[in-house]
């Protein structure tokens, strides 16, 4: 979609993460059976399943747009002490989405990759960090990986 006209600035940011997940940055616990993106806000979404488990999963951009305010607000909660090496991974993903809500970035690729301190990712891995995070977390509630 070209024209994202009726689209806010945090939607395009959703509707962003949510192409890139399904694209490519989650791909290693989930296959996507479908997903429609290219359509008012309210239709957007992806469907697929997880590859561990086989459970289904559905997410639209309230998903996202949930998923995003949690990492915000409490980075920590959504992390599965068991599958996770280092928490504080969240708490760099957390600062930039707050950075990239206050500033109203609407595009990944645009989340600033240092927030609040110096990361040892490059632009890229840093990016699909964060949209796999977002997307774990409005999938399956959590982070698995």
């Amino acid at each position: 979609m070209n024209d994202l006209a009726g689209y806010t600035a945090e939607q395009e940011l959703d509707r962003d993460l949510l192409v890139h997940a399904v694209n490519g940055a989650s791909l290693l616990w989930a296959r996507v059976h479908g997903y429609t993106a290219d359509c008012p806000p309210e239709q957007v979404r992806a469907e697929g399943i997880h590859l561990g488990t086989r459970a289904v999963w559905s997410v639209d951009l309230d998903d996202i747009d949930r998923a995003l305010t949690a990492l915000i607000d409490q980075p920590l909660t959504y992390a599965r002490p068991d599958r996770i090496s280092d928490p504080q991974l969240l708490t760099l993903v957390s600062s930039a989405l707050a950075v990239a809500r206050e500033q109203a970035i609407t595009t990944v690729d645009a989340i600033p990759s240092v927030a609040d301190g110096v990361t040892d990712y490059d632009p890229e891995a840093f990016e699909l960090l964060v949209v796999d995070v977002v997307f774990q977390i409005a999938a399956l509630g959590q982070v698995i990986r």
